[in-house]
């Protein structure tokens, strides 16, 4: 069994990027960005969202055990399923940036997002996708 001691996940946050919503830090809103429609619509607000880094750093919270987890040096590899209704769609290409971003693309065999019967239109093209196999099924 070969063991990989430096830890197969990568880390959460290698960057010292500065700026909103950096290392999980709150987006500080103006009176004038306070808008409860965004909040309705999606259960937060989506002007935060759409204001925030795609490729943000965040803080490693996993517990202090898991950090010196020790991983097999081969893994395989699998598929990730992420359903969604009405999604913003910033957060949902975050989540995508972030499992890109954080796992070695080695492990992702496939991205395979769900649209349950969303009434919104979603985006297709986003360039960071193109070296991963990421299937849109609508299910209508």
């Amino acid at each position: 069994m070969n063991v990989n001691t430096s830890c197969y996940l990568t880390p959460y946050s290698l960057n010292q990027n500065t700026g909103k919503g950096e290392h999980g830090k709150p987006y500080p809103l103006t009176e004038e960005d306070h808008d409860d429609s965004a909040y309705r619509e999606n259960g937060f607000n989506i002007f935060v969202s759409n204001n925030i880094a795609l490729e943000r750093s965040l803080p490693d919270i996993r517990h202090a055990n898991c950090k010196h987890k020790m991983y097999l040096e081969r893994l395989p590899n699998t598929s990730i399923i992420i359903p969604f209704h009405n999604e913003g769609w910033t957060s949902l290409l975050r989540t995508i940036h972030s499992i890109i971003n954080r796992t070695p693309e080695s492990l992702i065999a496939e991205i395979i997002m769900v649209d349950d019967f969303s009434d919104r239109a979603i985006e297709k093209n986003d360039k960071v996708f193109s070296n991963y196999r990421i299937v849109i099924n609508i299910a209508k």
